[in-house]
């Protein structure tokens, strides 16, 4: 086997190996759990919910957040390949802890709300969509949605322990 070969091999058993070791690691430190209602929300309901984090380890914690986030995907065609792109149309944040430690058994709850209103729907920076527009940001015969998710980190020492929970939102 040619020593390039080799190299490719090697880096292959690499990254495989250490996503693997990241995702075990993660796990092998606790777990985080949303509990929300799948929706759908309209803009004027409350996104309210509960995040709850179960140590299995100690945990040092740094932050514990939660997000929620519009995520525009389309697919593209260039050329003879189809191209999937990502665009964060908005984000809220909301700091549920500021850090501490989690001792092992250790099960915490924490309530989270975001109020969605014409005033704090408003794009993330770098976006170049307002609200209203966001009816219009699929155009017919384009292969896109929009998609809402609610993202939970708790950022620790070693490796942060992150969930996802996709819910709907009607949008005027």
């Amino acid at each position: 086997m040619p020593f390039d070969n080799l190299m490719i091999l090697f880096a292959f058993i690499l990254v495989v190996g250490g996503t693997l070791g990241l995702i075990l690691l993660r796990r092998s430190k606790g777990e985080l759990t949303i509990e929300c209602e799948p929706g759908p929300f309209s803009p004027q309901q409350p996104v309210s919910g509960r995040l709850r984090v179960k140590a299995k380890r100690q945990i040092r914690g740094n932050r514990l957040k939660i997000n929620l986030h519009c995520i525009k995907r389309a697919r593209r065609s260039q050329g003879d390949r189809v191209r999937e792109f990502k665009e964060t149309l908005y984000r809220q944040e909301l700091l549920l802890d500021e850090g501490g430690n989690y001792e092992p058994a250790d099960e915490r709850s924490y309530d989270f709300m975001f109020r969605l209103s014409e005033e704090n729907l408003q794009p993330v920076r770098g976006s170049r969509h307002s609200l209203k527009a966001w009816a219009e940001l699929i155009q017919p015969g384009e292969d896109a949605r929009l998609s809402w998710e609610l993202v939970a980190r708790l950022d620790a020492s070693g490796a942060d322990l992150v969930t996802r929970k996709d819910i709907e939102i009607q949008l005027p």
